[in-house]
C-alpha cells in the first residue's frame, strides 16, 4: 500500500505542477495541507491516497479511468465521487460525494483546510461556504 501512497503523491505532485492555490504552490500548500490533516487524524493509507488525489482528475488532464486502472475501484470510486461535475449543483455534489465513506472523510478535511485559509485571509462568503459543505458532510 505504501507504493501506491508514493504513487499518488507522484502523480498529484506532476499533474499539479505549476497551479497555484492564491499565491502558493497549489500541490505543496493546499494537496499536501490536506492530507497532513488526514495524517494528523490517523486515517488510512486509502485515505491518504484519495487525499492526494481529490483534486487531480478535476484540475488536470488526467482521467479517472487512469486512476481506476492504477489504484483499483475502492480509490477510483472515492476519486470519483470527489470530483465536480460540471452541471451538477453544489448541493447534489455534496450529497453525491457524502455517499461513498472515504470520499465525504476527504472533502471533509478538504473543507477544513480551505475554510481555516478563508477564515485567515479574511474572506467570509468562502468561509460560510465552507462551513456549509462542512455541515453538509456532517449531517450526511
Amino acid at each position: 500500500m505504501k507504493k501506491l501512497v508514493r504513487l499518488a503523491e507522484t502523480i498529484s505532485k506532476t499533474y499539479h505542477a505549476g497551479q497555484k492555490y492564491g499565491t502558493k504552490d497549489y500541490f505543496k500548500y493546499h494537496v499536501t495541507g490536506v492530507v497532513n490533516l488526514i495524517k494528523l487524524h490517523n486515517l488510512s493509507d486509502t485515505h491518504i491516497i484519495v487525499g492526494y488525489l481529490h483534486d487531480v482528475v478535476e484540475d488536470t488532464p488526467i482521467k479517472i479511468e487512469t486512476i481506476y486502472d492504477l489504484f483499483g475501484s475502492t480509490i477510483g470510486d472515492a476519486v470519483k465521487a470527489i470530483t465536480k461535475v460540471k452541471g451538477v449543483s453544489r448541493v447534489e455534489y455534496l450529497e453525491n460525494c457524502a455517499k461513498n465513506k472515504i470520499a465525504r472523510v476527504v472533502k471533509f478535511h478538504d473543507a477544513c483546510f480551505n475554510a481555516a485559509n478563508c477564515s485567515k485571509n479574511k474572506n467570509n462568503q468562502r468561509y460560510n461556504e465552507y462551513l456549509e459543505t462542512i455541515a453538509l458532510l456532517k449531517a450526511a
